[in-house]
């Protein structure tokens, strides 16, 4: 989807990538976190979906682009919307081209519980 491996480290527990589109001072950047040994029930943890720009800023298809990366995507019965790793994430295009490096539009979170979560974000100020 454009984006690149900006960072990688390994603990005894865990492992991390950061992924991004440029820099992680001057583009948004995403941190995939696996936990060892962790054995949380599907659907503990938050689900979110990500909202891509359909074309990037140089006219490439982001969409075919997504098929040729997960060709397991399967298509959901709206146009433009996909669940991929397990169906644990929905990708969905919005009909956009990206005016930056970013393809990356927005992101969704669902939650199961929303007081504990509001007061998770409230600690950083958001």
């Amino acid at each position: 989807m454009g984006c690149r491996i900006l960072r990688h480290a390994e603990s005894a527990n865990s492992s991390s990538t950061m992924l991004g589109w440029d820099t992680e001072d001057s583009s948004f950047v995403i941190e995939l976190v696996f936990q060892y040994g962790n054995t949380s029930k599907k659907g503990s943890q938050f689900n979110y979906s990500l909202i891509f720009y359909k074309t990037n800023e140089e006219g490439e298809d982001m969409e075919a682009k997504l098929k040729e990366l997960f060709p397991n995507a399967k298509p959901d019965e709206e146009e433009g919307i996909y669940s991929i790793i397990n169906d644990d994430i929905k990708v969905i295009f919005a009909d956009m081209k990206a005016e930056a490096k970013s393809t990356l539009f927005s992101i969704v979170l669902a939650v199961s519980d929303i007081p504990e979560t509001i007061a998770f974000y409230e600690k950083f100020g958001v």
